[in-house]
């Protein structure tokens, strides 16, 4: 097979292999389930989520330097074995109420086994992709994000039919048979591989485009945690990221309010078209706005999406007032939140180069997991509307950070 035609085979494997793992993403739908079998409350069941992003980075880290000495196979096998038997060894966690068993198989092995595999996956498929990095890493990464909007019916359709033990026996093995297969066929470039025409079509970049020194020379971690820019683009990763799981954490039980609060009937139905909604943008972004920073550059586009999010969350409470208005606030929020994750797997290529990029962004992806402890908690801490001041006010943050960026790469 052709270099150019298996590299785009390498991207579909990785897409696939990344849908399964959206699952975390679609947690609510066991949360009833789990409620009722284990007899908690919605903290409780809601913790082994926040398990799932607390544990991401551990698997990207420790994934991303066997596949910095062995090559990405082995961490992706490895990820994928985990997180499938995560969701078998979950099942058996439902006879025997064992709350704390599910916290280790549904909580702490799928974020360890999806970090193993996902950033494997993203770190070497934009290796495949230095012509496109935006494009290929935002369809990778836009499968992890709209695994819901797939995997949902499935899902309530399981649980309908068999029951929340079946349904986890059933997804881990379907799941391990299309991860392992997947992992089979991601491999490495060849050393100094460079796709047709990418040598023309980068001899004038797009204005904007990040032009550290670090284009010229790979550095390995150690060196990259020692500049300013890793630390700068930590900052802005944990910005952007904000906001959308603030929301993303309670999008129900928001959409559900705001049907109350209209006084419209049957507010829990319609509340999950919300869900889906945020779901289905949330992938959309990934691949739309990874597509637009390869046009623009992307400190140029991260400015746009800092903007947009800053004033969204500054006005989303007010949208309220009607739930079609609200839907289309929660797609934006949706729409920014993925471009953000789509963006910086390029971000980080483009800073401290494509040889040791899977390593170096597991490492800059513990900026998403900072996030995702905080912002459930300060969403959860006060009320909706101090809630998205908070997240206006750090995505104005971003905004004059990115423009710093922008004007510092011209210089």
């Amino acid at each position: 097979m052709k270099l150019e035609q298996k590299r785009w085979l390498i991207l579909l494997a990785g897409f696939l292999s990344n849908l399964c793992q959206g699952i975390a993403y679609a947690s609510s739908i066991f949360m009833a389930p789990i409620i009722s079998a284990f007899n908690i409350d919605k903290p409780q069941a809601a913790l082994a989520f926040s398990l799932i992003i607390a544990c991401l980075p551990i698997g990207t880290i420790i994934g991303g330097v066997m596949s910095s000495k062995k090559g990405p196979r082995g961490p992706i096998v490895l990820g994928s074995v985990i997180f499938a038997l995560g969701l078998i060894l979950a099942s058996f966690t439902i006879k025997s109420q064992n709350l704390m068993a599910l916290y280790i198989t549904y909580g702490c092995m799928l974020g360890v086994g999806s970090g193993f595999a996902y950033g494997s996956i993203v770190g070497t498929v934009t290796q495949w992709f230095p012509d496109k990095r935006g494009l290929a890493g935002g369809l990778v990464v836009a499968a992890l994000g709209g695994g819901p909007v797939v995997l949902t019916p499935i899902m309530v359709a399981l649980l309908d039919a068999a029951g929340l033990q079946m349904s986890f026996l059933i997804l881990g093995i379907v799941f391990a048979v299309v991860m392992i297969g997947a992992a089979l066929v991601v491999v490495a470039p060849p050393k100094d591989f460079v796709p047709e025409g990418f040598v023309a079509k980068t001899k004038a970049p797009a204005d904007g485009e990040a032009k550290a020194p670090a284009k010229k020379t790979d550095f390995i971690w150690s060196e990259m945690l020692k500049t300013l820019d890793f630390w700068v683009l930590f900052v802005l990763f944990f910005a952007g990221t904000f906001g959308g799981l603030m929301i993303i954490s309670k999008a129900k039980p928001l959409c559900e309010a705001v049907l109350e609060n209209l006084n419209v009937a049957e507010a829990g139905a319609l509340a999950a078209s919300g869900v889906m909604i945020i779901a289905a943008c949330n992938a959309l972004g990934r691949l739309f706005w990874g597509a637009v920073s390869d046009k623009l550059g992307r400190m140029p586009t991260l400015m746009i999406m800092f903007a947009v999010q800053a004033v969204l969350m500054a006005v989303i409470n007010m949208m309220g007032v009607n739930f079609v208005l609200f839907l289309i606030g929660l797609a934006i929020t949706g729409l920014c939140f993925g471009g953000y994750l789509g963006m910086f797997p390029a971000l980080c290529a483009d800073f401290f180069g494509i040889k040791n990029v899977t390593l170096n962004f597991g490492i800059l992806f513990a900026a998403f997991a900072v996030s995702g402890v905080f912002a459930p908690i300060i969403g959860a801490k006060f009320d909706a509307v101090t809630g998205y001041h908070v997240a206006a006010v750090i995505a104005a943050v971003g905004f004059f950070i990115s423009m710093f960026m922008l004007k510092r790469a011209k210089k």
